[in-house]
């Protein structure tokens, strides 16, 4: 069979290429003749899969390498008995890193003390109940606005939205839903924001369109706002891009360690769809053993040595600022995206560090070892 997968999604051969011929290509780029002898499409959230893509081709199987699926139209796809499939959670542990790692360096700039303060959480899926677990490992307290969740949890504490503005900062993680009972489209707008204290931080790290950029521009002078995602991508508003404290190309989730948990998934999928069991697909590397030296007892300059946004940052402005260009250069930076581990994945080493830094440490994700 022929399987057409996104060309930036790893361990492709390792997991698919027993079932067949595997064509790769730039995911934003596809199209319907690029499926026309294809039984498998693998994508990312940047490919539209509706009718306009998949109609008059043989595919069955779609599966997309992320969280989300509002790329994905599927009342269609299940009208035309096409198997779909997502990867929950796949990259929740590196967005909660992209969060945790924001807090350090604005925790550091600005020279706040994380412990003590409030954080708003806006949506408690896979990634923001891991957020909320982790800034609760460095001494803060929660607020958590997720209404459809507390319809299905009755034991599950719901914040109503409008009490999240008493907070020192907003987290980002819901689902984007255009209509029904609770839509997240624009949900964080100018009525929610101007409440905000000034200085308040706002991160986003879920789906662009839930951030009202409108808003964003008439109030980028007097709160802090660190953007992993925009609406519209590629090609952001470059006024507002100069302005931002933080801003990174939609790199949140793009941990080596999510890129190979998403493929594997979806490889797990597609045995099931096949009726047939899974081989274990085995990584690639190894974890790195890292010593924890004694500068590092500030647990936010450990993050920072494991991953700065800034530098991402950094890359992304110099990168899309005054380029005509922008949306192309938006997509190589994902594309050529260089090497990210998980906080999780390399084993540190932290004989030199007292027990409360290395608690601390493993409250947030590292994985500690003590001999």
């Amino acid at each position: 069979m022929l399987i057409v997968a996104d060309e930036n999604m790893p361990l492709l051969e390792e997991c698919f290429g027993e079932f067949g011929t595997i064509k790769k290509l730039p995911g934003r780029n596809l199209s319907n003749s690029d499926l026309k002898d294809a039984s498998v499409l693998l994508v990312r959230s940047v490919t539209k899969v509706d009718k306009n893509l998949l109609e008059g081709t043989p595919v069955r199987f779609v599966g997309t390498a992320t969280i989300g699926t509002d790329h994905l139209d599927m009342a269609w796809m299940n009208h035309e008995k096409i198997h779909h499939v997502s990867a929950p959670g796949c990259n929740a542990e590196s967005v909660a890193d992209w969060v945790v790692a924001c807090l350090a360096h604005w925790s550091l700039r600005m020279g706040k003390n994380l412990a003590g303060l409030k954080a708003g959480i806006v949506g408690h899926g896979n990634v923001g109940s891991r957020v909320e677990a982790r800034l609760k490992g460095i001494g803060m307290a929660t607020l958590v606005s997720d209404p459809p969740k507390a319809n299905r949890d009755r034991l599950f504490q719901d914040s109503p939205l409008d009490e999240l503005t008493e907070c020192d900062l907003i987290s980002l993680h819901a689902p984007l839903v255009p209509e029904g009972d609770h839509p997240t489209h624009r949900l964080i707008g100018d009525a929610f924001l101007s409440n905000l204290r000034d200085g308040t931080l706002v991160m986003s790290a879920g789906r662009g369109p839930v951030l009202d950029v409108a808003a964003v521009r008439q109030h980028v002078d007097r709160l802090h706002f660190f953007l992993d995602v925009w609406d519209p991508e590629p090609n952001v508003p470059q006024d507002l891009l100069e302005k931002v404290d933080i801003t990174t190309p939609h790199i949140a989730g793009y941990s080596l360690q999510s890129k190979w948990r998403g493929t594997e998934m979806l490889y797990r999928e597609f045995c099931k769809f096949l009726g047939r069991d899974p081989s274990v697909i085995p990584y690639p590397l190894s974890p790195q053993i890292i010593n924890l030296e004694p500068e590092m007892e500030d647990w936010r300059r450990a993050v920072l040595r494991h991953y700065d946004p800034l530098v991402d940052s950094n890359r992304t402005k110099e990168a899309l600022l005054r380029n005509e260009a922008a949306g192309q250069a938006f997509d190589l930076l994902r594309k050529n995206y260089p090497l990210r581990h998980e906080f999780d994945f390399p084993v540190y080493r932290g004989e030199k560090l007292s027990t409360s830094s290395m608690t601390r440490l493993k409250n947030i994700g590292f994985r500690i070892q003590h001999d």
